[in-house]
């Protein structure tokens, strides 16, 4: 049984993670674009940058994916996965790209990324542009946590990376 660390990143934070895990197990880990063949013997664990809800590089790669005998999902992005209401909009998400069946087959682990409007392409800026105006019209008593922090944030440089955290990913490996 085989192990192989696959990514999808825009930015580099998911690639990160993924070079430190690769580095803690001693697993090359490939761009999703690169994937190669998965074994029905494999485990794969994917990590993709979160962007508009989806994972990147997940429907490219949802069918190699499908036919690993174990995958770990590990979504990369600024909300805290501290918080349960964030882990279930993440889910929701994920599981909309990955489909119920391969949902509940799947294991999960949530990371943080950050964030540099300066670097962010047109797209991107457009699309954050859009969520922080739709987010200052709400009403305050219906502006959640991490509608906070996007407020407090937006425009800014943050780094909630913490290399340390692919532990949990490693840990599922023992």
């Amino acid at each position: 049984m085989g192990v192989k660390i696959v990514y999808g990143s825009h930015y580099g934070t998911t690639e990160r993670y993924a070079q430190e895990l690769s580095r803690r197990i001693g697993i090359p880990a490939v761009d999703y674009r690169k994937i190669g063949e998965i074994s029905s013997q494999d485990t794969v664990i994917y990590l993709g940058g979160l962007y508009a809800g989806g994972l990147v590089g997940l429907k490219k790669s949802l069918p190699k994916l499908k036919t690993a005998a174990n995958l770990i999902v590990v979504t990369v992005g600024l909300a805290d996965p501290e918080e349960e209401e964030n882990v279930q909009h993440i889910r929701a998400s994920v599981t909309k790209q990955l489909g119920e069946e391969l949902t509940a087959k799947t294991t999960f682990i949530h990371l943080r990324a950050g964030i540099d409007y300066g670097k962010l392409n047109m797209l991107h800026r457009t699309m954050m542009r859009m969520l922080y105006s739709q987010i200052k019209k709400k009403p305050v008593d219906q502006i959640s946590k991490e509608d906070q922090e996007l407020i407090a944030t937006y425009g800014k440089k943050v780094d909630f990376t913490d290399l340390s955290s692919v532990e949990k990913t490693q840990a599922l490996l023992k």
